[in-house]
C-alpha cells in the first residue's frame, strides 16, 4: 500500500499531463483504495488528466466520464458521479 501512494504522490509532483492508472485499488483494503482515489482526485484537481482502468464501479464512478469495452471495442459510455448507472452498464452490453 505504501508503495502505491508513494509512486502516485511522486508522479503527481512531476505535474504530468496524463496519469495511466491500472487496476489503482485492486490490491488494496478499502480504506487504503479510499486514500489513493482521494490522491488520484487531488491530480485531477491540479490539471491532470487521470486515464484508469478499473473493474471496481465506485472507482470508475468518481470519473467525469466512464467508458466500457466489450471483446476489445469501444461499447459505451456514461458519465461519472453515478455508482448504480456505472454498475449496470456492463450487463446492458451484453
Amino acid at each position: 500500500m505504501r508503495e502505491n501512494k508513494q509512486a502516485i504522490r511522486s508522479h503527481s509532483r512531476t505535474l504530468l499531463e496524463r496519469l495511466l492508472t491500472d487496476e489503482p485499488t485492486g490490491n488494496l483494503d478499502s480504506g487504503s483504495g479510499e486514500e489513493v482515489l482521494v490522491i488520484l482526485s487531488e491530480c485531477h484537481a491540479q490539471g491532470q488528466t487521470i486515464l484508469m482502468v478499473t473493474h471496481y464501479p465506485p472507482a470508475a464512478a468518481r470519473a467525469q466520464e466512464v467508458l466500457f469495452l466489450h471483446d476489445g471495442q469501444l461499447a459505451g459510455g456514461t458519465p461519472g458521479d453515478d455508482v448504480k448507472a456505472v454498475a449496470h452498464q456492463p450487463t446492458e452490453l451484453t
